[in-house]
């Protein structure tokens, strides 16, 4: 087939243009004015860079001028612009064709019109940016949210915190001053009670019984003033350790509200921290307290166990239960929840099986408690 006829066959169905060896325009069909809006007559004789000069790198124009001066086939997508200033591209063949002689003669170049697919994907760069940005720019509103609200977690924690430093210091002052002031004073006036009820007695007065009478009850009010102080004030923590301080708790619950109290240690735990023995010592009283006040238990018991590095301190009652309505002043639950928190744990209140209720404040005890050795053997249990 001669090149005219493949030029013709070419003319119906793509854009084409043929250029002699120099890059002058020979030929070009309908269709390449059409997308190139210059008229035949402007075109030919024209160098080929009329549409597309300054529109790539010198490095691209001149591989690809090197690669057809060679005698290859070149295929690559070209960005030209026609005579109005609008951009177009095409995705080119150019063929150099050569003569008898291996003279180079002319360069077909055949295109096809993909403007639009490059309209397209510009469009879709674009969105993709937007999106991109958009996705930025809503990451880093939920980073500061979410900064703001760790922030927000953290004062409260640290308010909470202070206010059940502020708190336990005000007991620990309001039971030194019972056990120092008034427990003395009551103790004093039982002393001058004793005094006249002796000189009513020598008198053979009616009233001496009535003052001894009177005697007893300061005296028992005392001990009633010193128990409530022992409360405010949890100095075993302190000396024997938390374990100790729960057991001295149960038989102290158990002498003062005339109930059935225990505790349980499974496994041997120490706890390192002070303040996580006084939370814990605290949440413990409380739940007592609620038990016998509002759940009028006669049986109570208490469990302190680890699993999983998870210390768990469960108190289990056998009173009236939870009360289906929400307490509106609860101010213990409040105060066992905040405590709870402080530890960086939960506290779950709950119907227990069979009747009354279950306490149990759990929290990550890595840091502040350690497992002896025996805890990996088999469980047992130590109760005092």
């Amino acid at each position: 087939m001669e090149i005219s006829d493949i030029e013709r066959a070419l003319d119906e169905h793509a854009i084409v243009a043929v250029t002699d060896p120099h890059g002058r325009i020979t030929y070009v069909n309908d269709r390449f004015c059409e997308i190139s809006k210059f008229s035949r007559e402007e075109l030919l004789g024209q160098d080929h860079r009329i549409v597309n000069s300054g529109f790539h790198p010198a490095e691209f124009m001149h591989d690809l001028w090197a690669t057809v001066t060679r005698g290859d086939v070149w295929k690559g997508e070209l960005r030209n612009r026609a005579k109005d200033g609008t951009f177009f591209w095409v995705n080119a063949t150019i063929v150099p064709f050569f003569g008898e002689q291996g003279a180079l003669q002319k360069f077909v170049a055949i295109f096809a019109d993909i403007t639009r697919q490059k309209v397209i994907e510009e469009q879709m760069r674009a969105l993709n940016q937007e999106l991109e940005s958009r996705v930025v720019s809503r990451t880093s509103e939920l980073l500061a949210a979410i900064n703001a609200l760790e922030l927000e977690i953290a004062e409260r924690k640290r308010l909470e915190s202070e206010v059940l430093k502020i708190s336990e210091h005000e007991q620990s002052r309001i039971g030194q001053d019972l056990h120092d002031d008034a427990c003395q004073n009551l103790h004093g006036i039982a002393l001058l009670a004793e005094v006249a009820a002796r000189e009513l007695e020598r008198e053979n007065s009616p009233t001496s019984d009535k003052v001894r009478e009177i005697c007893r009850l300061v005296r028992r009010s005392a001990e009633e003033v010193w128990e409530i102080a022992a409360g405010l004030f949890p100095v075993k923590v302190d000396f024997y350790g938390l374990d100790l301080a729960l057991q001295e708790l149960a038989s102290e619950s158990s002498a003062r509200c005339k109930i059935n109290c225990s505790f349980t240690l499974r496994h041997p735990v120490t706890i390192g921290d002070q303040n996580t023995a006084i939370q814990l010592y605290r949440i413990a009283q409380e739940a007592i307290s609620n038990a016998v006040r509002h759940g009028h238990a006669k049986n109570v018991s208490m469990e302190l166990s680890v699993r999983d590095e998870t210390v768990s301190l469960t108190i289990l009652d056998d009173g009236t239960g939870v009360s289906p309505q929400p307490v509106k002043n609860g101010l213990g639950l409040h105060t066992m929840q905040y405590r709870a928190r402080i530890l960086g744990g939960s506290l779950e209140v709950g119907p227990a099986t069979g009747g009354g209720t279950t306490v149990i404040c759990s929290f990550p005890g890595k840091e502040s408690s350690y497992v002896s050795e025996a805890s990996n053997s088999k469980e047992e249990d130590i109760s005092r």
